[in-house]
């Protein structure tokens, strides 16, 4: 399966998790902890006034999700709810 053709329904998103820390030299850091930053890649049509595709976003541990594994590889099906806040700007969270 492939998230070209999945769009969410009920007022999900659908989240890329971010597995890894880059500094802005692009040296990846190794972290033992849950990842709590992704990027939206799917969102409900009745939710585009609120969150875009692109969007990094911040959702926290442990959100309340289902977690899907597609062929470019693993994402969280959230509701807004669910979604923190909206990381604007530069993305490099260790600069």
């Amino acid at each position: 399966m492939t998230i070209k053709n999945f769009e969410p329904i009920g007022g999900r998103i659908l989240i890329e998790i971010n597995k890894e820390e880059t500094t802005s030299s692009g040296i990846v850091l190794q972290t033992s902890k849950e990842p709590e930053t992704g990027k939206v890649v799917a969102v409900f049509k009745d939710l585009n006034d609120k969150i875009s595709v692109g969007d990094s976003v911040y959702y926290g541990r442990m959100p309340i999700s289902t977690a899907i594994k597609f062929e470019e590889g693993e994402f969280f099906l959230l509701e807004l709810r669910d979604i923190k806040a909206i990381i604007r700007g530069d993305t490099n969270e260790n600069d």
